[in-house]
């Protein structure tokens, strides 16, 4: 049988769907009878008329000669295959929770609506007519009916290579992984060291998308004196530093605002027994951080993540603690990728 996985692409963008992309063909490979490829297809959405011509352009395209297509995110799954199913990452959140806050996208004009609008029903339209249709988390699934009146099963991604997280030791430093951008929000983080957590040291790593964000992290750790307090390493990590980091910090935090699923970065530190602060605003992550058990959920704002910050570090015992109770509370999903492949090929 012969397996297409589908995935947009954005240059320079390296991110949980990239790697749910590259380790879903890689697992489906494994299996006897299946040729599997990854098919990346480009995707611009600097200008909101382009959203639609990618639409149309991929509803053209007829991937007749494969047996099976899983897309996984926004404008991809407009392509067509004899057989789909859909594991949904997100759709173009632009145009729904998105929407109306600090991440506007469509401008406030006619057109900006009557753009909007298309793309919802081009959605509505198209995600029924799959053969199955799965989301990656609660979240996705609650966005996509809420929005769409679709409905979908739920399939969470599992670890990937969880075997290579393990807790190595509680070294002096908080690790800050994940994607650099706005929303991300790294510099919460900062702010919180600056102002709130005098003794916590932090390495904050992973792949930059926006150069103004950087600087203006840099600005925020030089006013608050923090250069002896604050690793930065704006760069796409080789697999191996990323585990070295998780394996090796006292805890970890991850405060994306309403992320659509559990996250690869609370994920990868639960595998490795560590605890987590996030906050109460960062979607699917709080269905697996519990305050006080797992790690810490606070209020988005520098004092209160301050105040996590300190404790984690003050309270070693406990925060060790944390960790180990993280670890379980990963384990009791019982994510694998054989159990993964069995419900999605099913």
């Amino acid at each position: 049988m012969r397996v297409v996985v589908a995935n947009s692409h954005i240059p320079n963008v390296h991110g949980g769907a990239e790697e749910l992309a590259l380790n879903l063909v890689t697992e489906l490979g494994k299996l006897r009878g299946l040729s599997v490829e990854l098919l990346r297809v480009p995707f611009d959405w600097s200008s909101q008329e382009g959203l639609l011509t990618h639409v149309m352009g991929l509803q053209n395209l007829d991937l007749g000669s494969t047996d099976l297509l899983i897309p996984l995110k926004f404008p991809v799954y407009f392509l067509r295959a004899p057989r789909r199913i859909g594991w949904i990452v997100h759709q173009f959140r632009q145009a729904y929770d998105m929407h109306g806050g600090p991440f506007t996208y469509f401008e406030e004009s006619q057109k900006g609506d009557d753009i909007r609008r298309a793309l919802i029903e081009a959605d509505n339209l198209e995600l029924p007519q799959y053969d199955r249709l799965f989301t990656n988390s609660s979240v996705t699934q609650d966005r996509l009916f809420r929005y769409n009146g679709i409905a979908s099963d739920i399939l969470h991604p599992p670890v990937n290579e969880p075997d290579r997280f393990i807790c190595e030791d509680h070294e002096d430093f908080i690790f800050v992984g994940g994607r650099i951008n706005g929303s991300k929000r790294q510099k919460m983080v900062i702010e919180a060291l600056g102002s709130f957590a005098p003794d916590v040291r932090l390495v904050i790593a992973g792949p930059c998308e926006d150069p103004d964000y950087l600087d203006q992290m840099k600005y925020l750790i030089e006013i608050h004196d923090l250069q002896d307090r604050v690793q930065l390493r704006p760069e796409f990590l080789p697999r191996s530093e990323i585990v070295s980091y998780n394996n090796r910090c006292l805890a970890a935090v991850y405060l994306p605002m309403d992320e659509d699923s559990f996250g690869y970065v609370t994920m990868e530190a639960f595998q490795s027994s560590k605890a987590v602060v996030t906050t109460v605003d960062s979607g699917g992550v709080t269905q697996l951080v519990k305050d006080t058990t797992t790690g810490f959920v606070t209020e988005p704002n520098p004092e209160s993540l301050g105040a996590a910050l300190q404790e984690l570090w003050i309270n070693r015992n406990a925060t060790k603690d944390m960790g180990r109770a993280a670890f379980d509370r990963l384990q009791d999903f019982g994510l694998t990728w054989n159990r993964t492949l069995e419900v999605l090929l099913s």
